[in-house]
């Protein structure tokens, strides 16, 4: 997970971290064994922030060749899938909003694999003096 890389950093200019998905139980369960993140969990499973944020639903973006072969070269390097028991073609974003809810950055994935460099997110933030 590229946000573990960065997490002092965000820490140090006073920003927290957390992750909202719509997945619940067994599958949110196994990710997180997968993933081994630290930061807080967001339960959104009738997705109103993914709606609220504007995030899309795409098959044709999902099921796509370059995120096929983005999988197809993890299982190569023996790394293992997180399978999902939710929604396949709903796709994700990182946003970095304030204290006051103000939106400072918004990345709207174009796949499922697209996921923006923990230092595009860490140039949006306003650090403390």
């Amino acid at each position: 997970m590229q946000l573990q890389s960065v997490h002092a950093e965000f820490e140090q200019a006073g920003i927290s971290i957390a992750f909202v998905t719509f997945e619940q139980g067994y599958w949110l369960d196994r990710w997180l064994e997968i993933t081994q993140i630290n930061f807080p969990i967001l339960l959104d499973p009738q997705k109103d922030l993914y709606q609220a944020f504007g995030l899309q639903r795409s098959i044709r973006r999902t099921w796509n060749l370059p995120t096929l072969w983005f999988y197809a070269k993890k299982l190569i390097r023996g790394e293992k899938l997180v399978a999902t028991g939710g929604d396949l073609h709903q796709l994700g974003g990182d946003f970095i909003l304030d204290r006051h809810g103000q939106v400072l950055l918004a990345y709207y994935s174009h796949d499922p694999t697209d996921r923006p460099p923990p230092a595009l997110l860490l140039r949006s933030v306003p650090f403390k003096s």
